[in-house]
């Protein structure tokens, strides 16, 4: 493998790294948020509830 080869070969791992990691970070984003939200509408269906 000649230089420039090894030096695009690097750059496309790096960019397949770099492309896992940010998805995993949506991923979690993702899931926090949807927790939350589900919380959130429990909080919200409980008060609903008890000031009926």
């Amino acid at each position: 493998m000649s230089r420039p080869l090894q030096l695009l070969h690097a750059g496309a791992h790096h960019q397949l790294v770099l492309s896992a990691i940010f998805k995993a970070i949506i991923g979690l984003n993702v899931l926090v948020l949807k927790n939350a939200f589900h919380r959130i509408s429990i909080y919200f269906i409980l008060l609903l509830w008890r000031n009926r």
